[in-house]
């Protein structure tokens, strides 16, 4: 049986080396698409639950999401500013909403008992690579999809 010299051990050390050093920018550009992605979902989801616990009546009250550069807020109430109940979630980097087009304000708010939202438009979540738009519709239809 023979062994494999240092000389040779340290040469497959470095050919590793190099596969991870020319595959990295690409993992990590892989990596934030499915975190952009992921928040994208998310955010609809949460639209989606508010819009539901909304049209159940549950608490007899309106339910909503206020929308801003670098997070989001969870709310039950007709406004953020006067919510009974609300929580806040913070995009990590570099994930950021690049634009909100609403028709009322930067909150989307579902009154009790009802299906549609106060506002309409889109929203636009980015990272340095890629772009979704989640948008909701005068009806009430929640969506979302990648723009690049």
């Amino acid at each position: 049986m023979k062994a494999a010299s240092l000389f040779e051990t340290l040469v497959v050390m470095g050919i590793f080396s190099m596969m991870v050093v020319l595959t990295f920018p690409f993992s990590m550009q892989l990596i934030n698409r499915s975190r952009a992605d992921a928040e994208a979902k998310t955010i609809a989801y949460m639209l989606f639950r508010q819009q539901q616990d909304a049209y159940a009546g549950l608490q007899q009250d309106s339910y909503g999401i206020a929308f801003f550069s670098d997070r989001y807020t969870v709310f039950t109430g007709e406004r953020l500013s006067d919510a009974t109940y609300q929580d806040t979630y913070y995009f990590t980097q570099p994930i950021r909403i690049s634009s909100i087009q609403l028709s009322v304000g930067n909150e989307i708010t579902f009154p009790v008992g009802e299906f549609r939202a106060g506002a309409f438009g889109h929203i636009t979540i980015s990272d340095s690579r890629s772009t979704y738009r989640l948008e909701i519709n005068s009806e009430g239809m929640i969506s979302y999809y990648a723009l690049d």
